[in-house]
């Protein structure tokens, strides 16, 4: 017994604790994560100022287009109805010049494809579709162009139409008939305007739809 140390402490039955291995703490676990355990998602901050961004487009682009009709249908309709009556039986109506037809024919032309394309805004908002969103870029591509031309070509009627009116009235600027000539090239000025700023909103309307 006394040979034996320990005695039947040291046999393998009663290892005396020499195996004994202390219980390694539970992981701390993160809660839950919300949507089916998915990981949160983080706040993306371009999303706000893209809809914002799509927003102030919408508007601007849809008060250019009303500004475009109003302004071209006051000015078409001055110059369809303004005329001169010599005395006498002699009457001259602005319609019949060559300068003042051209502005007529471009302001016709301007408002008819404002229309249209404010339809065309319209059905797409109501379809839920950004400005970004609909038309495509391949018929974006087409607007841009169309809205440069047009644009460069109602600013060449007003100028042709603004000097004729300088020309004519120069010295008679007080009659009716040249304050309607006037106030039928600005109101095509206005509206020369308003086309050229929808144009220069093609640059970043292709922008965003490349990117």
């Amino acid at each position: 017994m006394a040979g034996n140390h320990g005695g039947a402490w040291q046999t393998e039955e009663f290892d005396n604790g020499r195996g004994f291995q202390h219980p390694q703490p539970a992981p701390v676990q993160s809660p839950p994560a919300a949507n089916g355990g998915t990981t949160p998602a983080r706040y993306n901050t371009s999303k706000p100022l893209a809809s914002l961004d799509s927003a102030c487009m919408t508007f601007s682009y849809l008060g250019l287009r009303v500004a475009q009709i109003v302004f071209t249908l006051i000015g078409f309709s001055i110059v369809a109805s303004n005329k001169i009556d010599y005395g006498d039986g002699e009457v001259v109506q602005t319609v019949k010049d060559s300068n003042f037809a051209y502005l007529l024919s471009m302001d016709v032309i301007v408002c008819l494809y404002a229309i249209v394309l404010l339809i065309f805004l319209i059905i797409n908002l109501a379809g839920g579709r950004s400005i970004l969103e609909a038309p495509k870029r391949g018929m974006t591509v087409i607007l841009y162009f169309v809205d440069h031309i047009l644009a460069y070509m109602l600013f060449s009627a007003v100028g042709a139409a603004a000097g004729l009116t300088i020309e004519a009235c120069g010295n008679t600027s007080g009659t009716s008939y040249c304050s309607k000539a006037g106030a039928a090239v600005a109101m095509s000025l206005f509206a020369a305007i308003c086309l050229a700023l929808t144009a220069f909103q093609g640059y970043y309307r292709l922008y965003k739809i490349a990117t």
